[in-house]
């Protein structure tokens, strides 16, 4: 089940390639997971202006670009 993200980054070191393996480790194990089968059904908004269904389907999205964050709970508007 996928959880809400973090709005703070821990940065310990000029090194990113630890945060990069687990952010690896992380997304390989959300890409297998059926979000369409999740209880959360709460909608968010990120900042591609692309609503998404429930926090599963953003952080697949976020997966596949780390700069996407959160908007606003519910649907985007524009």
């Amino acid at each position: 089940m996928c959880s809400p993200p973090s709005t703070q980054k821990t940065r310990t070191s000029g090194d990113d390639s630890g945060l990069h393996l687990i952010l690896s480790v992380i997304c390989s194990d959300i890409a297998r997971v059926d979000c369409s089968i999740s209880s959360n059904t709460t909608a968010y908004c990120a900042s591609d202006h692309n609503t998404y269904q429930n926090i599963c389907f953003f952080e697949k999205a976020r997966c596949t670009n780390e700069k996407l964050h959160l908007e606003h709970q519910g649907r985007c508007t524009e």
